[in-house]
């Protein structure tokens, strides 16, 4: 697994929030990705952290009974998924 420093979200990103989900929009491409409520929790978190240590401790705070270990593991999948679909940039 690679280290992260940081995942930033685009500026071009708008989050639009559809039944309590968001659906993030790329302004540039006009590409969607859908987020479940989870994923949705994640992107709130994100937006407050400035290094990825941050964003896992906001987590951490946030979800109760997840080891720090296996949270780091579905963030870094989830960050993979936003960088793949060009949502994020990975420091």
């Amino acid at each position: 697994m690679r280290t992260i420093h940081a995942v930033i979200p685009k500026q071009e990103i708008q989050a639009l929030e559809v039944q309590g989900e968001f659906v993030l929009l790329n302004a540039m491409t006009g590409d969607s990705f859908g987020l479940d409520a989870t994923g949705t929790e994640l992107w709130k978190l994100l937006q407050d952290a400035t290094t990825f240590d941050g964003w896992v401790q906001a987590c951490l705070d946030r979800f109760e009974g997840i080891e720090e270990s296996e949270l780091r593991q579905e963030l870094a999948m989830f960050t993979a998924s936003l960088e793949q679909m060009k949502l994020v940039t990975v420091e």
